[in-house]
């Protein structure tokens, strides 16, 4: 008996949460969906490079979308068992609350081992390869654009020819360049060679050009002037923010042993700046509270991995007890307290995680925690009350405030659409 139930709540519970994860990722990643067909239409870019950014796209997404599927789907799993009178029917037959917890709480367990792994490495390594790609698409989307012997000029009041390009290794032959970004002096440039280069971490691309000669003009026309160079460089901006194989990983790139490593380097390179490479003290001081400023963030993202997958655990425990609604107050109260509980849980989450980066005395190993604390002790009073027959007052409270700004909210919409005058009352 015991297996089939524990069977059939994980069932119940199980299809809400896969769903709501495809719904909730499918949401977020909306908006970004629209830039990638963009590129497609726009700019030709690979149907398999499109599918690369939507995976690495979706892992990081999933890290916060995850505990929220959870927990909607153990509340809807439960609203429905309850509204149904199932939970009833249970507990006449012997088979308390806290038998149901058993089997959510072994689907939490696997559902938070899986999130803890995409937390901890796979979704670093996705933001890197993501950065990697970008670079990739960054560059390949000016080339292209580019046509041979063609003249484009929408690339931030630049004008740019190329004779031929090479596919194989992306070097653009006889080139012509005009530059009028500064009116008072505007330039031409002429190379036999070109490249395109990204600027790691900003989103401008630079132009080297080689073997050729700068044409400039004065503010008069007998001034002319004509400067032979080996190497050139010119910059523009790309809508693409740009990575590079050569960029400097941050924390947020990093799987869990390297970011290990990387805050001992952080932590010795702020503790032995060296005050003489500074021009007055001030400086010295401001780039010293800007590098334990990088640690902490580095540092508090370390514990961050670690507590929040975590999540899925303690909304198991908050879930049912939220869900198990008394059917006087509908299907809909029980699941505006969960997103109200969701709501409470990221905003502490998020404010401890800024208390962690500017405060060098809050350690992130206890504040990371403190959400999962409180709610997971908030979740066993809930499921003691619920199972004891008891009332929670902060529910009852909470579905007061909501009735009432419910009743008010109809009488605003009522009033807004009554008319001014009864027609009855004109006769």
């Amino acid at each position: 008996m015991s297996r089939t139930l524990s069977r059939y709540v994980i069932r119940e519970v199980a299809v809400p949460f896969l769903l709501g994860l495809f719904v909730f990722t499918f949401v977020v990643m909306m908006f970004q969906i629209l830039r990638l067909v963009d590129l497609v239409v726009a700019y030709g870019v690979e149907v398999a490079d499109v599918f690369k950014l939507l995976l690495y796209l979706i892992l990081p997404l999933t890290v916060f979308t995850t505990p929220m599927s959870f927990l909607l789907a153990v509340l809807l799993a439960f609203n429905r068992l309850s509204a149904d009178s199932e939970i009833v029917a249970m507990k006449a037959g012997g088979i308390g609350l806290h038998k149901h917890l058993l089997p959510v709480l072994m689907l939490g367990v696997v559902i938070t081992m899986v999130a803890a792994f995409v937390t901890l490495q796979a979704a670093p390594e996705g933001l890197y390869r993501l950065e990697l790609l970008k670079l990739k698409l960054a560059r390949s989307k000016v080339l292209i654009a580019l046509e041979e012997r063609v003249f484009k000029a929408d690339l931030e009041d630049l004008v740019l020819y190329v004779n031929r390009i090479d596919p194989k290794t992306e070097r653009m032959e006889q080139v012509f360049v005009s530059d009028t970004r500064d009116e008072r002096a505007p330039t031409i440039v002429v190379a036999e060679y070109g490249r395109l280069i990204p600027r790691p971490g900003t989103d401008l691309l630079t132009i080297r050009l080689e073997s050729g000669s700068i044409h400039r003009s004065g503010d008069n026309w007998d001034e002319y002037e004509i400067v032979r160079f080996d190497t050139y460089d010119t910059n523009f901006k790309v809508d693409l923010p740009l990575g590079g194989e050569d960029f400097e990983k941050e924390y947020l790139h990093m799987g869990q042993r390297e970011l290990d490593r990387d805050l001992v380097k952080r932590l010795d390179a702020a503790d032995n700046l060296d005050p003489s490479g500074f021009g007055s003290q001030e400086d010295f001081e401001k780039r010293k509270a800007y590098l334990y400023y990088k640690y902490r963030r580095a540092r508090t993202e370390y514990h961050r991995r670690f507590a929040f997958p975590f999540a899925c655990l303690v909304f198991a425990v908050v879930g049912i007890p939220l869900g198990i609604a008394p059917v006087r107050s509908g299907r809909s109260r029980g699941f505006t307290i969960s997103l109200l509980a969701l709501a409470v849980y990221y905003v502490i989450f998020r404010v401890g995680e800024n208390i962690c980066w500017r405060v060098d005395t809050a350690h992130p190993a206890v504040i990371m925690w403190i959400p999962n604390i409180v709610f997971l002790v908030m979740g066993i009073y809930m499921l003691w009350a619920r199972t004891n027959e008891r009332e929670i007052r902060f529910l009852v409270w909470i579905g007061q405030i909501s009735d009432a700004l419910a009743v008010r909210i109809g009488k605003l919409i009522y009033r807004a659409e009554r008319p001014d005058t009864d027609p009855e009352d004109e006769q």
